[in-house]
Parts: structure tokens; C-alpha cells; sequence
């Protein structure tokens, strides 16, 4: 697989969106209580700490441009 490729590129993005979700997982798993009561809370706020995770290099990908 060359690395111009379609399938190739979408391995590379799905492996930085999992990313990451892990170091999301990996905060909110911190800052939340454990428990079965709160699973569902803590996907939602490693979802959104992903997202802004993502943001945030955007932002300093233009910044450094």
C-alpha cells in the first residue's frame, strides 16, 4: 500500500481519532468517579476532551505556520 493512498490515509486519521479518544479516556478517567452509574458519563466527556484535543492542535498547527 503506498502511502499516497486512499485506505492508507483514512488508517492514519482513524489512529489519530483513537488517540486521541484514549488520552481523553484517560483524563476524564481522573477527574471521575468509577462506578457502573457513571460509565456513560465518562464516554461523553472523553468524546468531548478528544474533540477539543483535536482542536487545539489545529490551533497550534496555524499558529506555528
Amino acid at each position: 500500500m503506498s502511502s499516497d493512498s486512499l485506505p492508507w490515509s483514512l488508517l492514519q486519521v482513524g489512529g489519530i481519532l483513537l488517540l486521541a479518544f484514549l488520552v481523553g479516556r484517560a483524563v476524564v478517567s481522573v477527574l471521575l468517579p468509577e462506578g457502573q452509574g457513571w460509565r456513560l458519563e465518562r464516554w461523553g466527556w472523553s468524546i468531548a476532551v478528544a474533540s477539543l484535543l483535536l482542536a487545539a492542535e489545529v490551533v497550534v498547527s496555524f499558529a506555528a505556520r
